[in-house]
């Protein structure tokens, strides 16, 4: 089930009943709508109620504490993760670590955290694929020190940096060789079989 409320979208199972949420934070100059099919996948597949923000001139940076009124509407969820592409992963690290406490976790898609979450117990995913000529592996490398020293970590064979959502090819990316969907299907499975086991 899809709804539009508060200047957000949501994304829900049929049931519609669980304690797990999900705010996902749309990467630079991308319309959050791309990343519907993302969304609804993750509802459906883990049945994690969703919430899709949206950025003023679609720039994370200019909304970092989004996650704040879906997080304070939706008192039935208990488990709340951020997530992020790109920009807007970088942007829910820093919203994590300020909000840790209440937080379960925290997605990262061809993104890195820029915050310090070492002292955190947040679950935390690195997803990425190896086609992906975006992400800067140096910074990225380095950037996993900042984070607690149980997360997880996914290399997607085949996929790309715009393959987490539907916006069309992105300039200087590399060539993908699976489909945006099953780019989406894969990093869905790796969150429901590693990340939201660990709850």
């Amino acid at each position: 089930m899809v709804n539009y409320i508060d200047n957000c979208y949501t994304f829900s199972s049929k049931n519609n009943e669980t304690d797990r949420g999900l705010i996902f934070y749309q990467g630079a100059k991308v319309e959050n709508i791309s990343y519907a099919p993302l969304l609804y996948h993750f509802a459906k597949d883990t049945n994690t109620f969703c919430v899709l923000v949206k950025a003023p001139f679609n720039f994370p940076l200019f909304n970092v504490n989004a996650a704040d009124n879906p997080i304070n509407k939706y008192t039935n969820i208990k488990n709340w993760y951020v997530a992020g592409h790109s920009l807007g992963g970088i942007v829910s690290s820093m919203y994590a670590a300020n909000h840790y406490a209440s937080l379960k976790g925290l997605i990262l898609l061809a993104s890195y955290a820029n915050a310090d979450l070492t002292a955190t117990n947040l679950n935390v995913a690195l997803i990425y694929g190896d086609q992906d000529l975006l992400l800067n592996q140096s910074i990225y490398q380095k950037a996993k020190s900042r984070l607690p020293s149980n997360y997880y970590e996914h290399v997607i064979e085949g996929g790309n940096h715009a393959g987490f959502a539907m916006y069309g090819e992105q300039e200087r990316d590399g060539l993908a060789s699976i489909s945006q969907i099953e780019q989406i299907q894969e990093t869905v499975n790796f969150c429901k079989n590693n990340l939201f086991m660990s709850e």
